[in-house]
């Protein structure tokens, strides 16, 4: 009994480590990419140093990567000096372009920048890009698009970028994180069949093991023994009756239980084919039950047969009584 609970116990644990494990795997295929930006705004930091012209030190995505998310569009940009001046902050606001092939003509999208707060983070800017006239207010999977910084960007010191920069992005193809989604959630429906599954056998065993006991059942002493629910052990039993029941019905015989109880009784038992009063052996004696019912009919009898003779006591007074006046009459 100890072992079964162990092993119901350990096959609850793997269930859940093995959920646990699926949403892990969820939550770092969406966080990755933001994860490895943080690594990259920590490298930009380190090496925005003055070298004598500004200039783009890093990009969050990288450039050329294929990793840009379709929705909330956000590139993080690093710069060799302070961008974030309010001095020059209008005229670096004009500096950004995203665009992308639709057939054969290029089109644009509005870019909002966004400059950094912290004395820290005065050489960083955040361009987000404004998907709202877009089909589902999100870019396309798996398409190209370029973001352009005009040279005019410039640094509170006068420092200009001099020369365009461009930066190629591509998007991330949702089919390739779906697939994993599609993975995960077969593999959880997976585990979850096996658990029902084991559980359903784990009840079936509990079921052949009260048959093999017979007898009445204490349905919570069944329900702590199996490490299952009071409602459940009183379907155990429900169903083990029905089920003896009918074995005993259709084939006439019967069940393991019985036969084992018929082969433990004493030799000399004899097998009637129907009950029998004790009269029918000779006997006189008589059961506590059998003598009330006669003490009962025997005082219901004696009442019976005082009430009959008052009536009649009843009756012959009346009639003396009318031939006395019948008489006085005459």
């Amino acid at each position: 009994m100890k072992k079964a609970a162990m092993i119901s116990n350990a096959n609850k644990c793997i269930m859940k480590i093995i959920i646990i494990v699926a949403v892990a795997a969820a939550i770092f295929a969406v966080s990755a990419p933001a994860v490895f930006a943080a690594g990259d705004l920590a490298a930009a930091a380190s090496d925005a140093g003055d070298s004598g012209s500004l200039r783009l030190i890093a990009s969050s995505p990288q450039k050329g990567s294929t990793d840009l998310q379709s929705q909330n569009v956000g590139i993080k940009l690093y710069f060799s000096g302070n961008v974030t001046s309010k001095s020059v902050r209008k005229v670096n606001e004009e500096c950004f372009e995203f665009t992308y092939k639709s057939g054969s003509k290029t089109k644009k999208l509005p870019v909002k920048a966004y400059f950094g707060i912290k004395p820290s983070e005065n050489n960083y800017i955040l361009a987000i890009v404004d998907t709202a006239k877009l089909k589902g207010n999100m870019l396309a999977n798996n398409k190209k698009y370029q973001l352009s910084i005009s040279g005019d960007l410039m640094s509170s010191d006068g420092k200009r970028l001099g020369s365009d920069a461009t930066l190629g992005f591509t998007t991330v193809d949702q089919s390739g994180s779906t697939k994993i989604y599609m993975l995960l959630m077969v593999a959880m429906i997976g585990a979850m069949i096996a658990m029902t599954i084991y559980e359903n056998k784990r009840k079936e065993k509990a079921a052949a093991e009260v048959a093999a006991k017979g007898g009445k059942v204490n349905p919570y002493k069944l329900a702590k023994e199996k490490k299952i629910s009071v409602k459940e052990a009183m379907d155990l039993i429900e169903r083990d009756r029905k089920r003896r029941l009918k074995r005993l019905g259709i084939e006439g015989g019967k069940d393991e239980v019985s036969a084992a109880a018929e082969a433990e009784k004493p030799r000399d038992t004899k097998k009637v084919k129907a009950p029998r009063p004790i009269s029918a052996a000779g006997s006189d004696y008589k059961t506590g039950r059998a003598a009330i019912a006669e003490r009962r009919a025997k005082a219901a009898l004696e009442k019976y047969n005082k009430q009959q003779a008052a009536k009649k006591k009843v009756s012959r007074s009346g009639n003396s009584s009318s031939k006395n006046r019948n008489k006085r009459r005459k």
